[in-house]
This record gives C-alpha cells, sequence and structure tokens, in this order.
C-alpha cells in the first residue's frame, strides 16, 4: 500500500513513515505546500493529512475537501495533537475516514490502516462519464453520443481505467501494473 503522509512538522512525518516503512507499507512524506503536484504524479491508496496544516492559501478541511473530490477513493487519516472534538467531527463530515490524536500507540496507526483496507475499494458508481463517453462498468459496454463502441476486453479495462483516473497522470508501469 503507498501512503503519502501531508505534514509540515517535519520531525512528526518522519515519525510516521519510519513507523510504516518498519511496518513494510511505502511512504512519502511531504510539506502541505506540494500535495496536488504530488498526487498528480504518482498513485496513493492512503493520505495521512495532519489536521493543523496550513498552506499559504489553504488549510487542512480546504485541502481534504481538495483531495476528495478529485481523488474520492483514496482513503485519508487525519492526525492532531491539539484537535479539539468538534474540529475533529467537521473532518470526518468532510470526507476523512478517520481521525487519530498524535501520539498514538503504533499497533493503533496499524490497525487503522488495516480496518480501511478491509473496506471495498470501488463504492463507485456503475457508470462512468466523460463528456460524451459513458461506461457501463455492470454490463462492460461504452457508448459515445449513444453509439455503442465495440472494445476488446483489455481496450475496455485500459479505457476504463484511464476514465477513472482523469484527474492526474497514469504513468506507462501503473499502465502494466493495472
Amino acid at each position: 500500500m503507498n501512503i503519502l503522509i501531508i505534514e509540515d512538522f517535519k520531525n512528526t512525518g518522519q515519525i510516521i513513515k519510519g513507523i510504516l516503512d518498519a511496518n513494510k507499507y511505502i511512504t512519502q512524506v511531504i510539506d502541505s505546500t506540494n500535495y496536488q503536484l504530488i498526487l498528480k504524479q504518482s498513485r496513493y491508496s492512503l493520505i495521512i493529512l495532519d489536521l493543523h496544516t496550513k498552506t499559504t492559501s489553504e488549510n487542512s478541511l480546504e485541502i481534504l475537501r481538495d483531495i476528495k473530490s478529485k481523488y474520492p477513493n483514496i482513503f485519508l487519516i487525519g492526525i492532531s495533537s491539539k484537535a479539539t472534538w468538534n474540529e475533529k467531527v467537521e473532518f470526518l463530515n468532510s470526507g476523512a475516514d478517520d481521525v487519530i490524536d498524535y501520539p498514538f500507540p503504533i499497533q493503533e496507526l496499524i490497525a487503522r490502516i488495516d480496518s480501511l483496507k478491509r473496506r471495498p475499494k470501488n463504492i463507485s458508481s456503475k457508470h462512468l462519464k466523460l463528456n460524451d463517453l459513458e461506461i457501463d462498468t455492470e454490463l462492460k459496454t461504452v457508448t459515445i453520443r449513444n453509439k455503442d463502441i465495440p472494445l476488446r476486453k483489455k481496450e475496455y479495462s485500459l479505457l476504463e481505467y484511464l476514465v477513472r483516473n482523469k484527474n492526474r497522470i497514469v504513468s506507462r508501469m501503473e499502465l502494466l501494473d493495472h
């Protein structure tokens, strides 16, 4: 599982990275100013975001909403050492999958990540739409302006994957892995 840690305090980010690396996760730590560029370049299954991150233009709630609007299938855990229960509730209601107080036991963080991994990956729609292109993921059919487009299995799979990831760059290696 690839995990992105968005943390403006380098020490905290490195501690969490060390914990996750020791438990066989692939992690990257960045500050909040670079998150949009990094998300376009790489694929992550989980983001750990500090509730009190603040760039010059965005706070952590705005970052959370931006990530969830562009990448709804990425799990997101908020961490905080000083959040009130109101802030945690607002973070969860804004799209976070979980919130944990820092410092936390290593086992608790791993258990929360494992809990998220057990959730169904795609709770997404049976129909994908991109301009005039429509994909029925249940019937595995593609139409453009209500005209059926015959595709081979691999062509369909590639097209569906690209449409699902339309807001970011998909590398050749990622396509080969998929």
